[in-house]
């Protein structure tokens, strides 16, 4: 590959500014009467075409120059119409790398017939059959060589993992495009061709894993015992795995002490390098039944300080070779390992919350008992029916169909209550349950949601806080590792503007322009808006803000968010990533990779799972229910206080 030559990859991509030099001399040559001469300078001027259709161009050109460079189109389409199809391999293997399959896009843009044969493909990709994906980008050369491509693909080791691609996994960071297959290519021979590669030796543990996850449609269904050999294979696989020492291990624990001195938690590390969370079990003992559930929110971090769920999963918290390395489908919950410790963490907590309460002789189902029926009655005058919980000696699979069908009546209660204005029986027992996740809120502006097709708040997050954001690469933060711009802004280090390479400074120069950044007479940057940052933050972490939450100056910028239409007003009790949580582990109606512990015990029958999955589904379904009632405190102390003030 010729690092000078000038590559278009996306209209967001990080590597515009760095072209942008390239194309001004290049286009300049052109003016001055320089002719292409190879295939290579005409592959180059069909990506200064894109960068200038796509607006991304230097900002001094004027029209005049921009419509010459828009002319390159009809000397692109004449070169390549004039080519003979024994003429394109010899082209294709002479292309620079990464410009090979722009002659396919050429080939689909400009409908250029009679040059793609299965000899010029054989010929072109020789034992790199991977490349024939690169065809499948184009619906055009697709449906014009069907028979031809049907053939290819049946025959092609990789077929499977293009198809689970494109019907399967998640583009999280749009990286993927989009595929086309010929309509002769029937649902029967898709799942024939899975699950041949399930049972090959090229089968690839991450794609295994995909038709597992694997949701049915009209265009991909794969048939049971396709799944089935997918299922055994993932054991192998992962036996593999194992053995071959590939894991990394995290040890950690968490501890009661009953130290006079105690803090009410610590983290340590133990003699045998562990992580230990310690917590002080005098101040469990001292807590009131009611205040316990305030306990998990506060002291356990069940939940932040504006009241979201700090145990769903966050792309914030994936680091760069985890969001790169493994796939993720489409219908997928995002299970990262900060995720996966946050659970196991939690359920580690609730183990030690039930030894504590039980050395008082308590239990945590009487916690959420007392909790609901009497502290909502006497804190807000909310009169919730009565609950019907597990007894401490009754069997995992009773607790659990118990507590879902009891949290199930609750945001049914919750909602009434919303509806309504009190809860009462004939009116909970007329009215249809709907989902917990569309539990309602009582107020109307609950949450400002993140708009993740406003291309302008995107823009701004993924400078601040993402981590392939080029920002942190500047004097003197080179070697302190930042995760992203917005930690170089908050620790205060002072950057100058001249200290960033010519590629970067159209992102500083873009936000000096919309006011986030200042220049002072040594060119030094300051942050102006660090109270909206710090809101944008909120949402790239948790893709949503609690309205009421913020002071008069942050509601000022969440309604300036609005009017821009950066976030939407949500009015339900969870935020959509909480509702995504509790629909994760509670049902599998939009995620494929799920527990669906509701649905699996709701109906009467009792899954064939080892104790430890009983183990681990009920106290799961306990953090749920803990966590559905801090909402729910939350959501009638806000309305309470709003209420007091007249803010509402």
């Amino acid at each position: 590959m010729t690092t000078e030559r000038v590559h278009f990859y996306s209209e967001y991509d990080m590597s515009i500014s760095i072209y942008v030099e390239r194309m001004e001399e290049v286009v300049k040559s052109y003016e001055d009467g320089k002719r292409p001469e190879d295939v290579n300078d005409y592959l180059e001027m069909f990506h200064i075409v894109q960068f200038v259709e796509h607006g991304k161009y230097p900002p001094n050109w004027d029209e005049k120059r921009i419509e010459g460079v828009k002319q390159y189109k009809g000397k692109i389409a004449a070169y390549f119409s004039q080519v003979h199809a024994e003429q394109l391999p010899d082209l294709y293997k002479k292309a620079d790398r990464g410009y090979d399959s722009t002659i396919w896009q050429i080939i689909d843009q400009f409908k250029i017939k009679g040059v793609i044969t299965e000899d010029v493909l054989r010929q072109s990709f020789g034992e790199d059959s991977w490349k024939l994906r690169d065809l499948l980008e184009y619906k055009w050369i697709v449906e014009s060589h069907s028979a031809l491509l049907l053939k290819l693909l049946k025959e092609n080791k990789q077929t499977a993992e293009w198809l689970l691609d494109q019907y399967v996994a998640d583009d999280r960071f749009g990286s993927h495009k989009n595929l086309f297959f010929p309509k002769s290519l029937s649902v029967k021979d898709k799942d024939a061709i899975v699950h041949d590669y399930v049972n090959s030796d090229d089968a690839n543990l991450n794609y295994v894993r995909l038709v597992l996850q694997a949701k049915r449609s009209p265009e991909f269904s794969l048939l049971p015992v396709t799944i089935k050999d997918a299922r055994i294979k993932e054991q192998i696989l992962n036996k593999k795995v194992l053995e071959q020492g590939c894991v990394h291990i995290a040890s950690y624990g968490v501890t009661l002490t009953e130290k006079a001195d105690a803090k009410p938690k610590e983290r340590i590390v133990d003699e045998q390098g562990r992580t230990m969370f310690v917590y002080n079990k005098n101040l469990i003992d001292g807590c009131k039944d009611a205040t316990i559930i305030y306990y998990c929110g506060i002291v356990f971090e069940f939940t932040d300080e504006f009241g979201f769920i700090s145990l769903i999963s966050k792309i914030s918290e994936m680091d760069t070779m985890e969001r790169i390395v493994g796939l993720n489908a489409k219908n997928a919950y995002l299970v990262s390992m900060a995720f996966r410790m946050g659970v196991d963490i939690s359920h580690l907590q609730m183990l030690a919350l039930q030894e504590a309460l039980k050395s008082t002789n308590r239990s945590i189902g009487k916690v959420i008992k007392v909790f609901y029926e009497d502290f909502l009655k006497a804190e807000y005058s909310y009169e919730g029916l009565p609950l019907t919980l597990p007894k401490d000696e009754d069997d995992l699979v009773l607790k659990i169909r118990s507590l879902a069908i009891e949290m199930d009546a609750v945001a049914h209660q919750y909602n009434c209550f919303v509806e309504y204005g009190s809860i009462d029986k004939d009116i909970i027992e007329l009215t249809p349950p709907g989902k917990l996740t569309e539990t309602k809120s009582l107020l109307s502006h609950r949450y400002c949601v993140q708009n993740t097709e406003n291309s302008d708040v995107w823009y701004l997050i993924r400078l601040f806080f993402g981590s392939q954001s080029m920002l942190t690469y500047v004097e003197p933060c080179k070697d302190m590792h930042l995760r992203n711009f917005y930690q170089l802004l908050k620790k205060g280090i002072n950057v100058r503007y001249a200290d960033y390479q010519n590629y970067q400074k159209s992102d500083i120069d873009y936000l000096v322009d919309k006011g986030y950044l200042s220049k002072d007479e040594k060119g030094i940057l300051w942050c102006e808006k660090m109270k909206e940052i710090e809101i944008l933050k909120h949402l790239y972490e948790y893709g949503a803000c609690s309205y009421w939450g913020y002071p008069k100056e942050g509601r000022k910028i969440l309604d300036e968010m609005i009017s821009k239409d950066w976030v939407r007003i949500d009015n339900h009790l969870l935020s959509p990533a909480e509702r995504d949580y509790f629909s994760y582990y509670l049902n599998n109606e939009k995620f494929t990779n799920g527990p669906a512990i509701r649905n699996n015990y709701a109906h009467g029958t009792t899954p064939s799972y080892s104790e430890k999955k009983h183990k681990y589904n009920y106290l799961q379904l306990l953090v749920l229910f803990v966590l559905l009632l801090l909402k729910i405190s939350e959501d009638l102390d806000m309305k309470r206080y709003l209420e007091k003030y007249g803010l509402e």
